[in-house]
């Protein structure tokens, strides 16, 4: 058994839900997620998951130039637009499951 932690927009690092699975297979843990979680962790690895759209840099920037400066954005290499909405910059561990 895992614990995982469901993150949400607004919140940077603590985690608003955490629930005990048996399965670390993404499909059943995005089945999960509440309505308004973006990203998943297990409480046992520092992988963060991301559910969404993954851009790189230069991608990002032709696809939504009026956001390609956002202070937060701006010197990401990797990009993702979250199934919630929100953009976000990835770390280098972290891994997008796409939607």
């Amino acid at each position: 058994m895992a614990k995982v932690n469901f993150f949400f927009p607004g919140t940077s690092v603590a985690p608003q839900n955490e629930r005990d699975v048996d399965s670390r297979d993404s499909s059943f843990i995005v089945s999960i997620m509440p309505q308004y979680a973006h990203s998943y962790c297990f409480s046992d690895d520092k992988t963060r998951y991301w559910v969404g759209k993954e851009y790189s840099n230069e991608d990002f920037s032709i696809k939504y130039p009026h956001l390609k400066n956002e202070e937060d954005l701006v010197n990401a290499k990797r990009i993702v637009k979250a199934r919630t909405g929100g953009f976000y910059p990835l770390a280098e561990t972290d891994v997008v499951i796409s939607v």
